[in-house]
């Protein structure tokens, strides 16, 4: 097979990430912890324009229940649409573009690139580098929608207000090289906005007016509906899934695994195993399809072969993560501390869990370590 165009930085052609662990420094984290984080802000830090287009959406979205449209095709239409967009997210800007847990060939990588485009939550750059930082300073104020602010602030109150300065100052030190020189996504972000304002909101409800003779009104409160629907899915995960549920995994930061959420957010849910091992395409231990959906899109284009090297974490590598610094709540230490109730205790004495207190990005990133790099398997392998 020939190399396509996506090739990823850091990472050769068999899928092997070549990066180095580096040495940190003072300088490369925040020197911010729990009970450090700063809540304050003012009304200068408020964006009118978000604010108001946010407010704007939800009022529109609401009159969708009062303007029912009349043709079956109109939900159908809008469902379809809202899948798509979520798998644009999902399979898409997430586990993809953010975090590489698979290749894409180029078909699918622009068909995932048109699949965020339609659902209007940024153009890619943008939402990785937000993602990326999120991952690389979890719970901080460098984290875009730090969890540790509220719960309002991390589903959507980040939007309505300017980021917090270490948001930018340390979201320069996460690397973008792969996609900042990639010519097309840097297209992408000249034309996104026109573009989505086509694709995810014009288009739509041209088609349900023109082609059925939905009324046009109907059509756009709808549309606009289905569009806040998707947002506040992506949201939860933000959300919800650093509230609600276990942190099986890493009891070390805010993150959770949530079924309820797994389901709803197309399989995001996972989300403590997923800040664990965001290289993991399935973004979850189990990847079992009702609770994965993303998954099932990625797998068939796998099957397909236009998806290579899909990156799981081998069972021996997530076990030994859940004994040094899981919660306690994953079969694998409710039994180990049958065996030994003081098992994690003496894991810490030997500082075995030391380096689990770093936060990678995704696969490529420079502070992965040898064990990390080594600790994968590859499914569907790409080859030259």
């Amino acid at each position: 097979m020939a190399p396509n165009s996506m090739s990823e930085a850091g990472t050769s052609s068999s899928g092997t990430c070549n990066t180095v662990k580096k040495e940190k420094t003072e300088h490369d984290v925040p020197n911010l912890g729990e009970g450090q984080v700063e809540w304050t802000w003012t009304w200068r830090d408020i964006k009118p324009l978000n604010t108001a287009v946010l407010i704007y959406l939800h009022i529109a979205g609401i009159q969708a229940f009062f303007n029912m449209p009349s043709c079956w095709q109109t939900y159908l239409f809008q469902f379809i649409i809202l899948l798509g967009s979520g798998f644009g997210v999902t399979a898409g800007s997430h586990r993809y573009f953010t975090h590489k847990s698979y290749r894409a060939n180029s078909p699918l990588r622009y068909f995932l690139i048109f699949l965020q485009t339609l659902s209007a939550q940024e153009d890619i750059i943008k939402w990785v580098r937000d993602h990326r930082v999120h991952h690389k300073f979890t719970d901080t104020n460098a984290d875009p929608h730090n969890s540790t602010r509220g719960f309002f602030f991390s589903h959507m109150g980040w939007l309505f207000i300017r980021k917090h300065p270490d948001v930018t100052t340390f979201g320069k030190k996460v690397d973008m090289s792969d996609l900042e020189n990639d010519k097309f996504l840097l297209f992408h972000k000249k034309i996104y906005m026109p573009a989505s304002w086509i694709v995810a909101f014009i288009g739509p409800i041209c088609i349900c007016y023109y082609a059925w003779g939905e009324d046009f009104m109907c059509a756009y409160y709808l549309n606009m509906l289905r569009y806040i629907l998707g947002l506040h899915v992506n949201w939860s995960i933000n959300s919800f899934a650093h509230i609600v549920g276990n942190r099986p995994y890493d009891k070390n930061n805010s993150s959770r695994d949530s079924p309820l959420f797994g389901f709803l957010a197309f399989g995001e849910g996972w989300h403590n195993f997923h800040h664990a091992f965001p290289w993991d395409y399935k973004t979850g231990e189990r990847g079992d399809y009702f609770t994965n959906f993303s998954c099932i899109f990625i797998d068939f284009f796998a099957w397909l072969g236009w998806a290579t090297d899909l990156k799981i974490v081998p069972d021996e590598v997530i076990k030994a993560r859940v004994l040094r610094t899981g919660d306690g709540s994953h079969p694998y230490s409710i039994e180990a501390r049958k065996k030994n109730p003081n098992f994690q205790e003496e894991l810490k004495n030997n500082n075995e869990g030391e380096r689990d207190l770093d936060h990678f990005w995704g696969w490529g990133d420079g502070d992965m370590a040898k064990e990390d790099l080594a600790g994968v398997d590859i499914k569907h392998k790409h080859y030259e």
